[in-house]
């Protein structure tokens, strides 16, 4: 499947792409900076782009099957870059008819209660679920509570109405096999699913 990753560059998003390469995708990355990706790989390319700047979001999208996005924020302050971001790529699928999505969201917006200090975050991305179930695109929204740089354990408990308070954590390896499994899946197609180790 030829698919776009949006926060390629992220600690999520780089496993991501290499378990997508790994299994035989050919994978595009967006980035702000290209140079994070310092040596280059057969089946991937990398396209220079902001994802608060709609047209190169829109042109990058054109031509993939699918899209998976990993974008993630840098701060606890109030911020809609993240759903800024989304809206662009929302925009660039409906306009070349790439229809499956798999985004990352916060476990806060399925787990009913939240620390204070993440009711900015929370409120960004239930805007980005908003967004995604007023569009007609076949989305899957992976919502993990805290990514640890754990190894791949292919072990993993999904819930899609709330987060079980004694597991609090998931390996970034596991959630990026997660994401890639529900490129050609179904089960968990527009909902939100918690995952965790």
């Amino acid at each position: 499947m030829n698919i776009i990753v949006f926060g390629a560059t992220g600690r999520t998003g780089n496993c991501i792409v290499d378990l997508a390469l790994a299994q035989g995708h050919t994978v595009t990355a967006f980035a702000r900076d290209p140079k994070s990706f310092s040596s280059p790989q057969s089946g991937l390319s990398i396209v220079r782009g902001d994802v608060l700047h709609a047209i190169p979001v829109e042109q990058a999208i054109k031509g993939h099957d699918a899209v998976l996005s990993a974008l993630g924020g840098r701060t606890l302050d109030p911020s809609t870059v993240i759903s800024e971001g989304t809206r662009h790529i929302i925009q660039g699928m409906e306009k070349h008819d790439v229809r499956r999505i798999v985004v990352i969201l916060a476990s806060g917006i399925i787990s009913g209660t939240i620390a204070p200090m993440f009711t900015n975050i929370n409120a960004e991305h239930r805007r980005i679920l908003e967004m995604l179930k007023q569009s007609e695109l076949e989305w899957i929204a992976a919502c993990p509570p805290y990514i640890k740089d754990y190894p791949f354990t292919g072990n993993y408990i999904l819930h899609t109405d709330q987060i079980p308070t004694d597991r609090m954590q998931i390996s970034k390896f596991d959630l990026a096999d997660f994401m890639l499994g529900q490129l050609n899946s179904d089960a968990y197609l527009q909902q939100a699913v918690g995952i965790v180790n």
